[in-house]
């Protein structure tokens, strides 16, 4: 049986920078999902398991820092990484 890639999470609300990092991160085994900005990101977090989150500092509506505290307070058995 094959092993699953591993997930990353990107959020960032710039499309370009969203879809280089995804692009990036795609070429080294990950399946790669968008979120546009904190809110959108923390939907997805309760919907799905990430092995890794990428968190742009500065966005509209959750800006990265408060993402960032959100996930470390979240309990959670295998936490993913936060880049």
């Amino acid at each position: 049986m094959a092993e699953a890639s591993p997930k990353a999470l990107v959020v960032d609300d710039e499309p370009v920078v969203r879809r280089c990092v995804m692009w990036a991160l795609a070429n080294e085994g990950f399946e790669c999902e968008p979120a546009t900005d904190g809110c959108a990101a923390l939907h997805k977090l309760n919907e799905d398991n990430f092995d890794l989150v990428v968190i742009d500092l500065r966005m509209p509506n959750k800006h990265g820092y408060a993402l960032t505290m959100d996930l470390m307070a979240m309990q959670s058995s295998s936490p993913p990484m936060i880049v």
